[in-house]
């Protein structure tokens, strides 16, 4: 089913007229709203198949709103009788480097969004579209209702046309109505936000956002389970799409504490006219419209796909209070310029600033964000082993607890009661397992341990004690056991 409503120009009177226009396909039928006079604002009833489609005239009449006369807060997302989450999807299209091609900025599709929240009654999205750099015009802004077996499209055609100074930033706010029986089934359902430009060049750029919704409305239950993940797209003519996907469902609605590891990942989107990705980029708050440019804190970055995997952030680095989390899929087109599908998830952290009491010290101090200090191509922020280089993220063999920055085996805080530096994988007093610094655990450094068996420390030697965790003052069996577990290891494997 295809629909398409009619936004009138500010001030102009609120009328409407409904021309049905009935074109049965596998997926529903298409209707068209074109204006005409409306006597009186109420609820249109349109037959669509046996049931009745019911949509309020004059919230389809009246999209072009701004922010400040609705109650909750749409970009705070608080207010809302939801759990809601303010996500940005976007479409870029900017001359690759070093090559000629055409540069149209960006367009954006954002909103406080109930991602995978329980939908039981008809409700309302507040949509910020915005124009950063971009020379077009925006002339459609359009709902897509999607499930296992069904795609309705509802167009809201922007009359007049969005356009923005170029260079520049603008934005417009839409009120946008959620149409509970535009759903052909309960369960998990998915909508779908597209954002239309038309480009100087007589092209379409489109920024695309996807997610889910548990939906109550009495249908049939059939859950929507393809792809079934927030994807942030971008699409160009002759391009197809480029997108970023969030697969870690559901998106972060309370604020975060110690490591949260998002599950991400930018791949071919599957369509035999989309083009490669040719690159992807993960950061942290960053602002490509503020002036300077500022690139955030740059987590993943390189050519090609990036496969589907957990991407760790400590937000104990991070202030307190509001992040974004920014996803860019590259897809370069032989014309001379880049496709770029992005998603911006907004997130908050509580960690607090005051330290919980404890005898023993139990965390590592935190370095600065954006700082590499291993120098392995991975910012701390993000690094699995921030004290140990490991380019490719690989752990070692042996189980490595939290508070281990150099991922030896033994956390931060048996480090310091042992005296072996806690940011030191190998050398002289680093490994806990190795008594003899010889970097093996083996036979002499197990006999060294159980020469003090029963004895507490002191008299025998802190460095001997080095479990449980925390220590117990006691060389004892989980001493022995602990250095037992790593027999026969080097500590660089």
């Amino acid at each position: 089913m295809h629909i398409s409503a009619v936004a009138l120009p500010c001030g102009a009177p609120n009328r409407l007229l409904v021309s049905f226009l009935s074109t049965e396909s596998q997926l529903g039928a298409r209707l068209r709203y074109t204006p005409h006079a409306f006597p009186t604002l109420g609820t249109i009833a349109l037959k669509k198949g046996i049931a009745l489609l019911v949509i309020a005239a004059a919230v389809l009449a009246g999209l072009l709103v701004t922010p400040t006369g609705a109650a909750p807060n749409p970009l705070t997302c608080e207010g809302y009788p939801q759990a809601r989450v303010f996500v940005d999807s976007q479409s870029w299209w900017r001359a690759t480097p070093g090559m000629s091609g055409t540069d149209f900025g960006h367009v954006h599709a954002g909103a406080c969004i109930p991602e995978r929240e329980t939908l039981s009654a008809n409700t309302q999205l507040d949509v910020r579209i915005m124009l950063h750099d971009n020379p077009g015009q925006l002339e459609m802004f359009e709902v897509v209702y999607h499930g296992a077996d069904y795609e309705t499209d509802v167009e809201f055609p922007q009359t007049p046309p969005f356009t923005c100074p170029n260079p520049g930033t603008c934005e417009r706010w839409l009120q946008v109505p959620i149409d509970l029986s535009l759903f052909n089934h309960s369960g998990l359902q998915e909508l779908r936000f597209r954002a239309f430009v038309d480009t100087p060049n007589s092209n379409v750029m489109i920024a695309s956002l996807d997610w889910q919704v548990y939906i109550e409305n009495g249908a049939t239950r059939m859950n929507q389970t393809r792809l079934a993940f927030p994807r942030g797209k971008g699409w160009y003519s002759g391009s197809g799409y480029c997108e970023a996907g969030y697969m870690s469902a559901p998106l972060p609605k309370v604020p975060l504490s110690g490591v949260w590891s998002p599950r991400l990942r930018m791949v071919n989107h599957g369509a035999l006219d989309d083009l490669p990705v040719t690159g992807y980029s993960v950061r942290l708050d960053p602002d490509f419209h503020a002036e300077p440019m500022n690139e955030g804190t740059v987590l993943r970055d390189g050519p090609g796909e990036f496969p589907e995997q957990d991407v760790p952030i400590d937000t104990t680095l991070l202030p307190d209070g509001p992040h974004r989390l920014f996803l860019r899929a590259d897809c370069d087109d032989p014309r001379g310029s880049t496709n770029s599908g992005v998603l911006v998830v907004s997130f908050t952290t509580a960690n607090g600033s005051t330290p919980t009491a404890s005898d023993t010290p139990t965390s590592t101090p935190s370095p600065t964000l954006g700082a590499d200090s291993d120098a392995d191509g991975v910012p701390d922020v993000t690094d699995n082993c921030p004290s140990w280089p490991n380019p490719t993220q690989d752990l070692p063999h042996w189980l490595v607890p939290l508070n281990d920055p150099d991922c030896d085996g033994f956390s931060w805080a048996v480090e310091t009661s042992a005296g072996t530096n806690p940011v030191l994988h190998c050398g002289l007093d680093a490994w806990p397992a190795d008594i003899n610094n010889d970097s093996f655990a083996d036979i002499t450094d197990v006999s060294a341990v159980t020469g003090s068996f029963g004895v507490s420390v002191p008299p025998a030697p802190v460095r001997q004690n080095v479990a449980p965790d925390p220590v117990d003052a006691f060389v004892d069996i989980t001493d022995i056991s602990r250095l037992t577990g790593l027999f026969g290891q080097a500590c660089a494997p």
